[in-house]
């Protein structure tokens, strides 16, 4: 079968990183892949390491937010994908694409491609964009509903994507396929061990910077945190808005906690950070999975999560970490202490973790469920 697979962005965040499992996998069987991306980036190098065709169409997503430059480009933007869904046709035509795979939400581009070409088209929903980034689509939310009621197949990350996004707007028929995130051979090879040997309790936020992922909350909880643990740190890996980079900037200096705070920027990989860590901390609001929330537990660390979006799926309170009411004042606070206090149980949740991701996470098992959720779109047997 062959795909053409579509990307909208060109960094290697959590969508790109659970596009390119999913071609890993599917590397094993009898698929052809190409990939659409709008750019040269990151995800181009990946996509040449893995020996993977890919072709660059600038487009656009068609997601807005009130204010913000999309708002006042949409149109032009808009425009502008109907030139670049010209080339996407010659591209597929080329290719002879079977399938139009959509790895996001937050574009139709690749709907418009599969009626036109009269072929299947996939509709990955990895985020609750208008819940966590406040976006709205353009022209209406009404054609995005229409749209996923006209796709062949739907496929959500998590239960809360599925109640949130497709089931609240009449979408029933569709599929739940937790992302892969490591092969069973990378899995067995992590290094779970602290290598250091000091006392120092570190706290870990990685994503993106942005207000929905609550950085600025947790810096505030350490803060408080710091003044009874001493022997505590917080690592917060990601990069993002530059205001709101600037702001968390600001912050930490405002606190008196640059010794005590590391805001390190985005790494590409995060080996050394994760087994240097004793407790992951996730507060971003509607997350659709929470791809660090699982590496975390892999690395068999704890999570401190909020009790919104996905992350409740992942993190069954008291057995792979603790949650917390976002709207309760203390309740992150009280988390990080009860973490720090109790290492025994932070090694026992740990430990849980690990063994709830080989059972969820792994790219065989994820290629196994997608090639089964395909075989519905093929003409004959793949």
């Amino acid at each position: 079968m062959k795909i053409l697979f579509i990307t909208h962005y060109t960094q290697y965040y959590g969508a790109n990183r659970s596009l390119v499992n999913m071609i890993e996998g599917f590397a094993k069987l009898d698929y052809s892949i190409k990939v659409i991306v709008p750019g040269i980036g990151e995800i181009t190098n990946v996509l040449e390491q893995i020996n993977c065709a890919y072709e660059v169409v600038a487009f656009y997503p068609f997601v807005y937010r009130e204010g913000r430059p999309s708002f006042f480009r949409r149109k032009k933007r808009a425009q502008k994908n109907k030139q670049a869904l010209i080339q996407m046709r010659h591209i597929a035509k080329e290719f002879q694409a079977q399938c139009i795979y959509s790895n996001s939400s937050v574009f139709d581009i690749g709907f418009k491609l599969a009626k036109i070409e009269e072929l299947p088209h996939v509709w990955h929903i990895r985020e609750m964009a208008e819940l966590h980034y406040n976006y709205k689509f353009y022209p209406n939310k009404a054609a995005f509903v229409t749209a996923l009621k006209k796709t062949d197949l739907v496929v959500a990350i998590s239960k809360a994507i599925g109640q949130r996004v497709l089931e609240e707007n009449g979408i029933v028929d569709y599929n739940i396929v937790y992302n892969a995130v490591f092969s069973r051979e990378q899995f067995n090879a992590l290094d779970t061990v602290k290598s250091s040997k000091d006392d120092t309790v570190i706290f870990t936020v990685v994503g993106m910077l942005h207000p929905s992922k609550q950085q600025a909350k947790i810096i505030k909880a350490f803060a408080k945190l710091i003044k009874k643990f001493p022997n505590t740190k917080l690592l917060v890996v990601g990069d993002g808005q530059y205001l709101y980079t600037l702001y968390l900037k600001i912050l930490v200096q405002y606190l008196n906690l640059k010794d005590s705070v590391q805001l390190l920027g985005y790494l590409p990989n995060l080996k050394e950070i994760y087994r240097e860590t004793d407790i992951v901390i996730t507060a971003s609001l509607y997350e659709g999975l929470g791809r660090s929330t699982v590496e975390g537990m892999a690395y068999e660390k704890p999570i401190i999560g909020v009790r919104s979006g996905a992350t409740p799926e992942l993190v069954e309170h008291g057995k792979r970490g603790l949650l917390f009411d976002n709207k309760k004042e203390g309740e992150l606070l009280a988390a990080m202490e009860d973490m720090v206090r109790y290492p025994e149980k932070r090694k026992r949740m740990g430990k849980a973790g690990r063994t709830f991701v080989a059972s969820n996470f792994m790219t065989d098992d994820y290629t196994y469920k997608m090639h089964e959720i395909l075989k519905k779109l093929a003409k004959q047997d793949i």
